[in-house]
């Protein structure tokens, strides 16, 4: 379906499981293609995560946030997230 998708001009999608995500995102990601991770985010799965998203919404914690920056800064990345207030 994401091939579909991007295929019609589909530039963003979002999954909310990390496991999905990282399936979805190992299988299909040509470049153009923005995913979002859009779920609960445990620390422990951080790693899966950075880097390959976009964007990861709802950061609701300073450890999350702090986790997040700390793989970023491994990866020599900058991660983009929101913040959940």
């Amino acid at each position: 379906m994401i091939k579909e998708a991007f295929g019609a001009g589909l530039m963003d999608i979002g999954e909310n499981y990390v496991e999905d995500f990282s399936d979805k995102y190992q299988q299909y990601h040509p470049e153009g293609l923005n995913y979002h991770f859009i779920g609960r985010l445990p620390t422990k799965k951080v790693i899966k995560v950075v880097g390959k998203a976009r964007l990861i919404h709802s950061v609701g914690s300073i450890k999350l946030a702090k986790k997040i920056d700390f793989v970023a800064s491994e990866e020599d990345i900058c991660q983009d997230i929101l913040i959940q207030v």
